[in-house]
């Protein structure tokens, strides 16, 4: 749920400098984050195992501009990327052949996140600003 919350402060920074459009792509993230937490909570569900939620922290606010929100966005990517692949390999040492396909979709998915996010940084580090606006 952090990544949501911390997608969701993107998306308002980003608002209030007048980036509609990213603003409105870091408020789809949010919501694709929301959908990845359900799942991992639907399946654990499914399984009868207990689910437990802890405080979230506040969101970084920490942005210098655009391009520092999408490193910071690749790093989130990064990080989900790799606890997948964490959980997967578990799912595999137990033979859990359910969980192995829920999470290889969420694999995917994450991989196609890292990838984007980094085309931005590359096309941030290639233009100025102007010639990103026209992306969105």
């Amino acid at each position: 749920f952090f990544n949501s919350y911390q997608y969701f402060a993107m998306s308002v920074y980003l608002n209030n400098i007048n980036m509609e459009g990213f603003s409105k792509y870091m408020k789809h993230k949010a919501s694709i984050e929301i959908d990845y937490a359900q799942k991992m909570c639907d399946y654990l569900i499914l399984r009868n195992e207990k689910t437990f939620f802890q405080k979230i922290s506040q969101p970084n606010y920490n942005w210098v501009n655009v391009s520092n929100i999408f490193l910071t966005v690749l790093s989130i990517e990064q990080t989900s990327f790799n606890d997948l692949k964490n959980i997967y390999n578990i799912a595999l040492k137990i033979n859990d052949v359910a969980a192995l396909h829920c999470i290889s979709e969420l694999i995917n998915r994450k991989n196609k996140d890292v990838e984007t996010a980094k085309k931005f940084i590359l096309k941030f580090s290639k233009s100025d600003t102007v010639k990103m606006l026209a992306v969105f």
